[in-house]
Order: structure tokens, then C-alpha cells, then sequence
């Protein structure tokens, strides 16, 4: 066996990299433009073509964008490939592609087709390896980047390194991902910095955010008192943050601080309340839709009311509505929101509470869908219930949120 000082290829990889990233990774487009041109000649359905996208060309990309950030211009040229032959088009001859290749990327649910975005399906994976190094520690990986990067440090405290390999760099860019949704579960609290780290269980902001008032380099355990309670002249200061450890949402132990993911809203339910009236005919209408995790609508309804009210009052009365309509469908809702602050005044809270877990207000795009609903609602005989449809009047407005 002849001894060679480096090895050119590894897996199919050069083991160096020059300035241009994209000639090293030309030969994944050789591989993809090969099956896409074999595929050509076969007259094949549109379940057949997805199959394909999904278990052949997706899937030759999937080990060299675990390890590797591939540069944007080779995706965009993968992915002009599988337009070309999702649309039926070959080297001849270009067939018009109906639509962006970013919307073929959203769910189905949503209108798309369920494709992969490459570009985020490759930081996604590095995201995944990063976890896997900052958990396992031990592995012969974790302790070779150890060695070369962090030896004194963190992973996760570890800046960006200018010199850093092509490998370490791209997972630097997969770090990012856990930067922002890592949270410190508290123990001891000694690990931990009030400033610098996301503690506090918020589902926004995770962090201080009023106005330092104590070193920078401040401990969690430096708040707490030596009975292990959190310091009530520390809570005076923090006002806008008071309420988090009023509620004992943090429970300091003796055990040590676990950095971990935060959790997500996944598996709750929103509804959005709407209300318009009509003054000259004395007519109101509310309106109220409801809303996964993902965005995506499970249920609407409009109703129509042969009264009067002022504006405030209706706006309570489409709360009402959809809560009781919600409760009809059997969808326990986590949150509902509407548009206006002053709504909150005419709500029986007690009420709410046994419905939902909180009432919130939001100017979103969600508000305007509710609201379209309840407008149709005033020129509809009957109150109008869909589970499994879209009314026309919200459809183009339910198509462009996804």
C-alpha cells in the first residue's frame, strides 16, 4: 500500500477548498443534471416527478450539506434543474414554469408542494450538527474542533473565527440558528450571566431587557439571597421583568444550569375576532377564525346580529362568539386575539379562562381575515360555519399569509 502525505478526495469531497467553493462542489451538479437528463426520455406523472425530486435528486445533496455551507448560486442552479424538469422542460426545449420555485417549497397545506428549500434545509443540517457537538462532548469531532477552536471555552460561547476551516465556518453559520432559540434552564444559577444569556421563560425575549444596572459579567446566583429566593431589591430595579419571577416561572435548585432548546407554541390553537356594524340598517356582524401552530386554518365562522351596539361592546360579543364557537367544534384555543386594546374592558375574564389560557391583541394580517368574515356576515341570511373550505371573501388574504 503506497503512503501518500493527503488524501485529494474523501467521500467524493476534496479535503481542501480553494477561494471558489462552488468549483468544488461542481460535480454534485454533474450528478443532478445526469439523473435529471435520464428521466427525461420517460413520460412520467406528476406523483412520479415528485417522488423523484424528493427521494433521488434532494437526497444527493444530503450528506455533502451536513458537513458543508454550499455557496447560494449552486443551489439556485439545482433548483432550476428540478424546475426545468418538473415543468416538463429538457436541453431543447423550455417550457413556461407557472410559478416560483419558492412557492413549490411550502407545504402542501399551504398551497406548495412540499419541496425542500435547499438553502435552509443545509442550515438547518449544520444547526443539527452543532446540537450534536455541543452535546456530545466526548465524540472525536467535538474534541478535534475542541482542540483546534474552543480548548479554553464554550461551543456555544466560541466566536466566529476569521481562519477558521471551511467546515468549521459552516457550522459557525448552522450555530446561529441555536443562538436564538437556546434558553437556560435555571439551577444554580453560576453559569449563567443576567445580561448576556437568554434565561428568563418569555417566549419573545428571553433576556433582560431593561437598563443594566449591575456589572455586565453579573451572575444569576449573585441575585438570588442566601436562602436561595430571589433578592426582592434586584426585582425592584427590574420592573418590566418582575412579573417572571413574581409568578415563579423560575425555580433556582441546587442542581447545576442546563442549557437546552425553548420550547415552541407547537400543538396550540389561536382564534382572531372581528366586528363591523352597520348603523343605517342596525345591523352588527362579528367574524372569528382559527389557526394552528403553523398558521395554517382550522375552522371559521360569521354571525349576524340584528342589533346595535357600540363598537366596544361588539368587539367583546365577537369574542363571545368565537369562544362559543370554537367550544361547538370541540378546538380548545390556547390564545385568542383581536385588534384592540380597549376590547379587554367589556371581557369577562373568568369567562375567558375557562375557554383559553390568555387573551392578547395583534394588528396583524390575522385581525383583517376575521374582520372580511364578519363584513360578509352583514349580507349573509345565515351564520356561516366552515371546517374543511375557505369562504371566497377570505381566500386571496388566507393564500398570500402562506
Amino acid at each position: 500500500m503506497k503512503l501518500v502525505d493527503c488524501h485529494e478526495r474523501y467521500f467524493a469531497f476534496p479535503c481542501f477548498s480553494g477561494r471558489s467553493k462552488r468549483k468544488v462542489f461542481t460535480d454534485i451538479v454533474d450528478r443532478v443534471w445526469n439523473r435529471i437528463k435520464g428521466w427525461g426520455e420517460k413520460l412520467l406523472s406528476i406523483g412520479g416527478k415528485e417522488i423523484l425530486i424528493e427521494a433521488v435528486i434532494q437526497a444527493i445533496l444530503s450528506y455533502a450539506i451536513s458537513i458543508f455551507r454550499l455557496p447560494k448560486s449552486l443551489f439556485e442552479e439545482i433548483q432550476r434543474l428540478m424546475a426545468r424538469f418538473w415543468w416538463g422542460g429538457n436541453e431543447k426545449i423550455k417550457k413556461l414554469h407557472w410559478c416560483k420555485w419558492q412557492w413549490m417549497c411550502k407545504p402542501k397545506a399551504n398551497g406548495g408542494s412540499g419541496f425542500r428549500d435547499l438553502e435552509t434545509f443545509n442550515r438547518a443540517l449544520l444547526a443539527k450538527q452543532s446540537w450534536r457537538i455541543f452535546k456530545n462532548p466526548n465524540s472525536l469531532a467535538a474534541r478535534v474542533l475542541k482542540g483546534c477552536y474552543f480548548n479554553n471555552s464554550n461551543f456555544l460561547d466560541i466566536s466566529s473565527y476569521k481562519k477558521g476551516s471551511f467546515v468549521w465556518n459552516s457550522f459557525m453559520w448552522g450555530r446561529a440558528i441555536l443562538d436564538k432559540g437556546m434558553q437556560w434552564k435555571v439551577g444554580n444559577g453560576k453559569t449563567i450571566f443576567v445580561y448576556k444569556d437568554n434565561w428568563l421563560p418569555r417566549k419573545n425575549v428571553s433576556f433582560i431587557t431593561s437598563q443594566p444596572l449591575l456589572d455586565q459579567n453579573c451572575m444569576v446566583y449573585q441575585l438570588l439571597t442566601p436562602s436561595g429566593v430571589w433578592d426582592t431589591q434586584w426585582s425592584r430595579n427590574y420592573v418590566d421583568d418582575l412579573h417572571i419571577v413574581n409568578h415563579r416561572s423560575i425555580h433556582t435548585t441546587k442542581k447545576e444550569d442546563v442549557d437546552r432548546w425553548r420550547p415552541s407554541d407547537q400543538g396550540k390553537l389561536k382564534i382572531n375576532c372581528g366586528a363591523t356594524i352597520d348603523s343605517n340598517k342596525r345591523l352588527t356582524g362579528v367574524g372569528s377564525i382559527i389557526r394552528d401552530d403553523y398558521r395554517r386554518v382550522m375552522a371559521r365562522s360569521s354571525h349576524r346580529c340584528d342589533v346595535n351596539f357600540d363598537y366596544t361592546t361588539v368587539k367583546a360579543l365577537a369574542i363571545l362568539k368565537g369562544l362559543e364557537f370554537s367550544r361547538d367544534c370541540g378546538l380548545k384555543v390556547d390564545v385568542v386575539e383581536t385588534d384592540s386594546k380597549e376590547d379587554f374592558k367589556k371581557v369577562n375574564f373568568k369567562f375567558v379562562s375557562k375557554m383559553a389560557n390568555r387573551v392578547a391583541w395583534n394588528l396583524a394580517n390575522e385581525a383583517i381575515v376575521a374582520w372580511n368574515l364578519a363584513k360578509e356576515a352583514m349580507v349573509s341570511v345565515e351564520d356561516g360555519f366552515w371546517m374543511d373550505d375557505t369562504p371566497f371573501c377570505i381566500t386571496h388574504m388566507v393564500l398570500d399569509e402562506c
